[in-house]
């Protein structure tokens, strides 16, 4: 999937099937990275492990 399409999803929690984890999206709306808690199963591509692998991704700033 093309960073394009992906930094345009909607955050996705995911189901909790296991711990919950703070990962992070690209926040169309305001344009930049931001934290969420990830359930561990399912949601989509618009999920990074970090705020520097979302603002590479998808090409902003962080909002920090």
């Amino acid at each position: 999937r093309p960073a394009a399409t992906r930094c345009q999803l909607d955050v996705d929690f995911g189901s909790q099937c296991s711990v919950f984890v703070q990962r992070w999206f690209f926040d169309r709306t305001v344009a930049a990275c931001s934290p969420f808690w990830y359930g561990g199963c399912g949601g989509n591509a618009n999920r990074f492990s970090s705020e520097h692998e979302c603002f590479r991704t998808c090409g902003v700033q962080s909002k920090s």
